[in-house]
């Protein structure tokens, strides 16, 4: 029965899969002069769509110095446009463009620490200025304008390889959405900058500065990368933060957002000759500037395990990760499916023996981070329970991976694995928006976006054989960086005694 009942389900998997085989070949691409490609796939019955723009900038394009300036974008770009979000352009210009110089002056003034009187006077003058261009300010009318359209899911995030925007709305306000995503690339207005960079500044202290969790992320990951900008936090490191300026800001747009950079997509049921029509008029006439180049930083290969500990009076937490490769190297494939096969569900291996049967864990899960355009890091959390610490977790951790180097997994875990990576992929196909976004994504991690479904092509051919490969080269000690958050008790009581000379 049970064999009958497994046969059932992957006969219904398989037709489901060639289901979104037959969506992918469906997909239109419109590719305008300036070089920004659009994907149109026209579905459904109800008459709304999803949209995502992605742009190919992320935290990882930063120069030194401008850590944060990325995710400032993201802010800026619901701040409006020349029509959006001002009671009239002409009349504010002149007055933004005051503020914004003196905005430039105080920074630059701090920097060099001048006099405290002359700080204080540019500080007046500053403060002057903002309240002279509150006036212009209609806070908020992007967003009003999309809620009284009906959207929903208006939102943006800042990662490491990408900043991206989306929103669905109904179909009949197709034209809004070009009007105003055309609008916010050709027409944004940095308003509003200095304010929005100290809100900036202090979503960094609440998430980072005086968060555990967060704050070890940033330590493990600037000691996994030595050379490579996946150290660094796409928030940006607090001096950064305060030291952005509308200049840095506009010479950062200017290098990196030109429409040969950006990836557009729309899924959902509209009419496709109406929207290539309305993308050609509205998009084609931004200015197509130059192709992002890609990082050429390469990561050193790690010559032995590297750990960081961070001393807080907190839960313990381990974090672990190892070098691997991208998308779409096959082998990111194969770790796709060790890591579903080792914590995806109740009866994965890690689960079953750290929570379950050991109960050493309350949590433990694995997974790619921090990007994916770039060689990156097959990671593990675990969330110790007491009274084990951290080193029984670790132990476990390391048993269970030399396990999957010398013993090949079964064809039963194998498939299950399998199994779950490709239904998540069906069900993401049937999502207007998740859809939209794996289409856009795929575009440029694999140039090409027919890999969102070209990739569970690999997923479905991973063997046994590729898995015990994967983990006996890459799950070595020497490639291996560790993190922990050490209780303060503990790490005082474990600490080495002072050396007197």
């Amino acid at each position: 029965m049970r064999r009958w009942i497994l046969t059932l389900a992957l006969g219904g998997l398989l037709a489901a899969t060639a289901g979104a085989q037959g969506i992918i070949d469906r997909v239109q691409e419109v590719v305008l002069d300036n070089g920004m490609t659009f994907l149109l796939l026209n579905r459904g019955e109800a008459p709304v769509f999803s949209s995502v723009i992605r742009w190919n900038v992320g935290s990882v394009d930063e120069p030194m110095g401008l850590t944060g300036i990325a995710h400032m974008f993201e802010h800026m770009a619901f701040k409006g446009t020349t029509t959006v979000g001002t009671t009239g352009w002409e009349a504010e210009r002149p007055a933004l463009e005051a503020l914004n110089a003196a905005g430039v002056a105080l920074v630059r003034a701090q920097q060099d620490s001048a006099e405290a009187e002359e700080i204080a006077r540019l500080r007046a003058e500053y403060d002057r200025l903002v309240e002279e261009h509150r006036q212009f300010v209609v806070s908020n009318e992007l967003d009003e304008i999309y809620s009284a359209a009906g959207a929903e899911d208006l939102n943006a995030g800042t990662e490491r390889d990408f900043t991206t925007y989306y929103v669905s709305l109904p179909a009949n306000q197709l034209e809004l959405w070009c009007l105003i995503e055309a609008g916010r690339i050709r027409d944004g207005v940095l308003r509003e900058f200095y304010a929005e960079r100290d809100v900036v500044h202090e979503e960094r202290r609440m998430r980072y500065d005086t968060d555990p969790e967060g704050f070890l992320v940033e330590q493990f990951l600037g000691t996994a990368f030595i050379a490579h900008p996946y150290r660094f936090p796409t928030i940006g490191w607090a001096t950064d933060i305060m030291n952005l300026t509308t200049e840095d800001a506009e010479e950062f747009f200017r290098e990196h957002y030109a429409p040969v950079n950006a990836c557009g997509a729309l899924v959902g049921n509209f009419d496709l000759d109406e929207a290539e029509r309305l993308i050609r008029e509205h998009f084609s006439p931004i200015p197509a500037g130059e192709r992002n180049r890609r990082v050429n930083t390469v990561e050193p290969a790690q010559r032995g395990e590297r750990r960081v500990e961070v001393h807080w009076d907190a839960s313990p937490i381990v974090l672990v990760g190892y070098h691997k490769p991208n998308a779409p190297d096959r082998t990111d494939a194969v770790f796709d499916v060790i890591q579903t096969l080792l914590t995806s569900g109740r009866s994965s291996r890690l689960y079953e023996r750290m929570v379950k049967r050991d109960q050493i864990a309350t949590d433990v899960e694995a997974f790619t981070f921090p990007g994916n355009k770039y060689p990156n890091l097959s990671t593990f959390y675990i969330q110790p329970r007491a009274p084990h610490t951290s080193a029984d977790a670790e132990r476990v951790l390391y048993e269970e991976l030399e396990r999957l180097a010398s013993e090949p997994v079964t064809e039963r875990e194998l498939q299950r694995a399998i199994n779950i990576l490709v239904a998540a992929h069906v069900r993401g196909m049937a999502n207007n928006m998740s859809l939209a976004r794996d289409l856009t994504f795929w575009h440029f991690i694999g140039g090409d976006w027919r890999w969102t479904d070209r990739w569970y092509d690999l997923v479905r051919g991973v063997t046994a054989e590729d898995i015990m490969e994967a983990a006996r080269t890459h799950y070595r000690r020497e490639n291996r960086t560790v993190g922990v958050i050490v209780p303060r008790e503990s790490a005082a009581a474990t600490a080495s005694p002072e050396v007197t000379p």
